[in-house]
């Protein structure tokens, strides 16, 4: 947000960012600054005073411009209350007056000033806003010093802007001024009654330091107490370290218990390898008697009679 404190007085301008404009952006203007600037209002609802209202007035325009042209439709939209603006396709080509959208923009004030309900301070509000903010325009090469305002009923048939049309002349006369000349013009609405411009948030205080107050004596009571938390921190970390001692001798019985295993477990494996090597002389055996005939035990017998 752009708040604008100078001779032109109080003014909000915010970016399509900070109201999160979702449509996209039309191609840039022919030129800028343009020469023609057109005055429209909105027909909708003007509901509150509060920034989170003030946005969802403004999203709202948008979503009627992106239903009806496939983007949003005006350049600037205007609140009364508290002297806001929104960017809306700023420099970009809009769809809010047939046949000069590429060479003018317009500017939508929220509500609905042809029908009402509306009073002399609203309308009024609606004028000094919109005059500070040409202002503003003309300063920062949006608008010609020597452009024209016009309603959008100069161009077409339709109520719009409402009254508004009526203080344009006004309008001009205070925005060109106020840049280049006297800037009083518009003072005498000032006496109007309008919402107070929202104050800006107390800084956070420093926090205080812990012995910020005392005396002498509370400030030995003081140590003293923190002397006494230091003792009890130190006996934890005494009794930190036993345990990490305690859980160090276990490891250790652990680590000799898994040797004797190791050594256990060689012995068994020696075992059955010597008994692997016995078992295969003994098969080794029953094979060479297995190849045994009748003929070698009768041969072996007439030997042995013989004999």
């Amino acid at each position: 947000m752009s708040t604008v404190l100078d001779q032109h007085g109080w003014l909000q301008i915010y970016g399509r960012n900070e109201w999160r404009s979702v449509t996209p952006l039309g191609p840039k203007m022919t030129s800028l600054p343009v020469k023609k600037v057109f005055a429209h209002h909105s027909v909708t609802a003007d509901t509150g005073v509060d920034e989170a209202t003030f946005f969802a007035n403004v999203k709202t325009i948008e979503k009627i411009g992106l239903q009806r042209f496939g983007r949003a439709s005006y350049s600037f939209v205007l609140d009364r209350h508290l002297y806001r603006v929104a960017q809306m396709q700023g420099g970009n080509v809009g769809a809010h007056t047939g046949g000069h959208n590429s060479t003018a923009i317009g500017i939508c004030t929220i509500g609905n000033f042809a029908d009402g309900p509306y009073n002399e301070v609203e309308v009024n509000d609606v004028a000094i806003t919109m005059a500070r903010f040409l202002s503003w325009a003309i300063e920062h090469g949006v608008v010609d010093p020597a452009f024209e305002l016009k309603p959008h009923n100069a161009v077409k048939a339709t109520a719009c802007p409402g009254v508004i049309a009526d203080r344009l002349p006004w309008i001009r006369e205070q925005a060109v001024n106020s840049v280049f000349g006297d800037s009083s013009y518009w003072r005498q609405w000032d006496a109007a009654p309008r919402p107070t411009p929202p104050a800006p948030p107390p800084p956070t205080p420093e926090p205080p330091t812990p012995t910020e107050g005392m005396t002498i004596r509370d400030v030995e009571l003081y140590l003293t107490g923190i002397d006494a938390q230091i003792e009890t921190l130190g006996r934890g970390l005494a009794t930190a370290h036993s345990v990490i001692a305690g859980h160090t001798d276990q490891l250790g019985d652990l680590e000799s218990d898994a040797a004797q295993g190791r050594r256990e477990l060689t012995a068994i494996l020696q075992d059955v390898t010597g008994h692997s090597a016995s078992l295969a002389a003994i098969k080794k055996e029953l094979s060479q008697l297995n190849r045994v005939t009748d003929e070698d035990i009768a041969s072996a017998m007439v030997r042995l009679l013989g004999d």
